[in-house]
């Protein structure tokens, strides 16, 4: 049972007006994943080896109207709070202060486009797709044209776009904890 959950919003983020075919969507993409998926280093430390949360995703959503980048995390124990919140927030300042390692980003790139064409296994994965890409721009080509920017994002590209719209001054924290027993 989650004790606590806090999420971190930056209300500064890139609109989506006519991207995700702008660089800053796309590469905030990129830094969710290299940050908060499953493979990140903060995921393996603070869900695999601590313990310490069950929940750790960040999320930009696909939209032609501005959206809020959130990182959300639910802990197991109200009181890891302030380490964990922490270690979320050391995540940010590394990649604005240091630019990723590109075997890294070259990694997270190709697992992007092999988990989008592993997902085109029936009529309803590829029709879903399709109303994705449709919805940020009235064409199909939106799908070429996003992984054809995915590929040329630079790990500079990343440290730009994440001291632009990650900045302190930018974010919001919310902590939601249940009541005490």
């Amino acid at each position: 049972m989650s004790v606590g959950r806090f999420a971190l919003a930056d209300g500064d983020g890139p609109a989506v007006a006519g991207p995700p075919l702008q660089c800053g969507w796309a590469a905030l993409n990129l830094l969710s994943y290299l940050g908060f998926s499953q493979n990140s280093d903060l995921y393996q430390k603070l869900v695999i080896t601590e313990q310490r949360v069950d929940r750790l995703e960040a999320d930009l959503v696909v939209s032609p109207d501005p959206f809020l980048f959130t990182i959300g995390v639910r802990l197991k124990k109200l009181d890891y709070l302030p380490n964990v919140q922490q270690q979320v927030l050391q995540t940010i300042e590394n990649f604005i202060a240091t630019p990723v390692e590109k075997e890294k980003l070259e990694a997270v790139k190709q697992h992007i486009r092999s988990r989008f064409r592993l997902s085109l296994n029936n009529t309803e994965a590829v029709a879903a797709a399709v109303a994705r890409a449709l919805r940020a721009e009235r064409s199909v080509d939106t799908i070429d044209r996003l992984y054809d920017l995915y590929s040329r994002i630079s790990p500079e590209d990343i440290q730009r776009v994440a001291a632009k719209y990650l900045e302190a001054k930018n974010r919001t924290v919310v902590t939601l904890t249940g009541g005490q027993r």
